[in-house]
């Protein structure tokens, strides 16, 4: 499946794309959600700077079924109702790599496309029907998992990455008028440095102008689980506690969480301690912070993580999981039992 912030939904919900990958051979594979059919919507070459699986995420624009990804070291447009006809909408500017997570506007009329170049990471917005670049963000450190937020495409969200335990200000939120040059968008300490965060995959929502974020089991505060966090000047919330969790999705009305874990969520420990290959997928209410196990995942590498997401009437909840072997990525589906 496609990264967790990303949209991997076609055919307004009927439909989820997925990548193959078979020694080296790219697809994009149309699965029908009521036939159960798969069709494949194009082959591609992988992104020669980049050669690694899970840079083989895409992002779809929900109204306009049209999608977007990375291959020969350039960003695509897919038409997904006439797929035969690929068109190339993004080349990095000359001594600039192109690479890493795509996201594209629900009406398909703009994308997001990271770049890097020496000790420096930033991102393009792409006009799709005119190929105009400009460069709306520039930083000094790795930023990473650029996307629009659902609820308000005004803001975009975006990360500084690294080592959890030493990344001060994770979670960053870009505005061309109210944050230019970015804003820190939770507060990794509460009243003392024992009380610090260690944040990760961040997730701006559908129903409110927020973002979801993971506080990991390496967190030296008690306060480890789920937040959210406001652009508008709202404290942020411990959602729901927990000392595994990993990858957090949500709802489009907002109503649940599903999150995946380092580890059994039943045994003792936190973060990955005592996790062998597993990782449980659960369901949290957001009001009341309540979760259920949902189901066991075999986890791997990337692009073997679970990253759980719902569908889009909230019914299922797929995630990945890797078989016994541990040498391949199937994708699993099962219902939510509370609709």
């Amino acid at each position: 499946m496609t990264y967790p912030h990303a949209n991997g939904y076609a055919d307004h919900g009927k439909s989820l794309v997925l990548v193959q990958n078979i020694e080296g051979k790219y697809s994009l594979i149309k699965y029908d959600l009521e036939t159960l059919e798969t069709s494949v919507l194009t082959d591609f070459a992988q992104h020669e700077t980049v050669g690694q699986a899970h840079d083989t995420f895409f992002d779809i624009a929900a109204d306009a079924n049209t999608l977007v990804y990375l291959a020969d070291e350039a960003v695509w447009l897919l038409d997904i109702d006439n797929p035969d006809s690929p068109r190339r909408v993004f080349v990095a500017p000359e001594g600039e790599t192109l690479g890493g997570l795509l996201s594209i506007k629900r009406d398909g009329s703009k994308l997001l496309a990271p770049v890097s170049r020496d000790d420096r990471f930033g991102v393009f917005e792409v006009d799709i029907a005119t190929c105009e670049a400009k460069r709306i963000i520039d930083k000094p450190w790795w930023a990473n998992h650029y996307h629009y937020c659902p609820h308000d495409e005004s803001w975009i969200g975006f990360c500084h990455e690294g080592k959890t335990t030493t990344v001060p200000d994770r979670v960053w939120a870009y505005h061309p008028v109210h944050a230019p040059d970015g804003r820190q968008m939770i507060d990794q300490h509460f009243d003392t440095p024992a009380d610090h965060l260690c944040l990760g995959h961040e997730r701006w929502c559908f129903h409110d102008t927020s973002v979801v974020v993971v506080a990991y089991g390496e967190s030296e505060s008690y306060n480890r689980g789920i937040f959210e966090a406001f652009v508008d000047g709202r404290p942020k919330r411990l959602i729901s506690r927990f000392d595994r969790d990993w990858h957090v999705n949500i709802t489009l009305d907002g109503k649940w969480a599903v999150v995946d874990t380092t580890g059994p969520h039943d045994e003792p420990g936190r973060s990955w301690e005592n996790a062998g290959h597993v990782s449980d997928v659960m369901i949290v209410d957001m009001k009341t912070g309540g979760r259920q196990f949902i189901a066991r995942s075999r986890l791997y590498s990337h692009p073997s993580h679970p990253h759980p997401i719902f569908s889009p009437d909230s019914r299922w909840i797929f995630y990945n999981e890797a078989d016994e072997s541990f040498k391949r990525n199937r994708v699993m589906r099962v219902a939510n039992p509370w609709t």
